[in-house]
């Protein structure tokens, strides 16, 4: 299960791209490895328009075991294929984030395969994804996936509204 929007947040003086990844089986999903790709239409030096697909690194793209949710992260710096661009910019290559799962369900050994895509028009803003993992009084973990795609602003001062994901200043 992927999450409805994608989100794009500004945390002190890092840019970051977040989507929210859930494992709705009722077994454990083992080994599973997470892409993110940038894919837009350039215009090549010959003048066709051809579809490019750039690679966004994440913070942690192998996951040993999947039993709830987690959220990847990619980080939006100078090394990013998305830095310095505006919405306006992605807009006009008809951008958007692809992002693909691979993984092997542990009970049945078959591989797991799936994938989202996320328009410039499923972004959200200077927002972050509310928890739904909780510790109950007696240590066991529940998950309220009815909270799956809420989000909330960050309460965090230090947190910059993005409008662009440009330079910061220092």
């Amino acid at each position: 299960m992927f999450s409805h929007k994608a989100l794009i947040l500004a945390e002190g003086n890092q840019f970051h791209l977040d989507i929210r990844i859930a494992n709705c089986r009722r077994s454990p999903i083992l080994s599973v490895d997470v892409e993110f790709a940038l894919a837009r239409l350039i215009r090549t030096p010959g003048g066709r328009v051809v579809r490019q697909f750039d690679p966004l690194p994440l913070q942690q793209a192998h996951i040993p075991v999947l039993r709830f949710a987690c959220t990847p992260s990619h980080v939006i710096n100078e090394h990013s294929p998305l830095y310095g661009l505006t919405e306006h910019d992605l807009s006009a290559e008809e951008a958007e984030i692809i992002v693909s799962l691979t993984g092997t369900d542990e009970a049945s050994g078959q591989s797991v395969f799936a994938r989202s895509a996320y328009g410039f028009d499923r972004m959200l803003y200077n927002h972050r994804f509310v928890d739904i993992i909780n510790a109950g009084p007696d240590g066991r973990i529940t998950v309220d996936y009815s909270r799956f795609d809420q989000t909330e602003p960050p309460s965090d001062e230090h947190v910059r509204p993005t409008e662009a994901m440009v330079d910061l200043p220092d």
